[in-house]
């Protein structure tokens, strides 16, 4: 999945077998409760190319997803594939 925590953080950068479309999972902590949804529709495996939570666009950089974990409430969506295209 990619996911580390480092303090109040969250960063997401999957790295999966190509042929896997998708990988659904289920964020549950104190205080975080998420369902994380990743897709894979041009069979990369890696590389965020664009992520929304709850329907609103969240800034990706290099590749990656960082979020503050409070935000971690509702449905992730990440969309992987080539860094730099919609």
């Amino acid at each position: 999945m990619g996911l580390t925590a480092q303090g109040d953080d969250l960063t997401f950068d999957p790295c999966f077998p190509k042929a896997w479309p998708s990988l659904t999972i289920r964020l549950a902590q104190t205080g975080l409760a998420a369902t994380v949804t990743v897709q894979n529709p041009d069979h990369s495996g890696h590389g965020v190319r664009r992520a929304t939570l709850n329907g609103r666009a969240l800034a990706v950089q290099s590749g990656r997803l960082t979020l503050p974990r409070r935000d971690m409430q509702g449905h992730l969506e990440i969309v992987l594939g080539p860094v730099g295209q919609a």
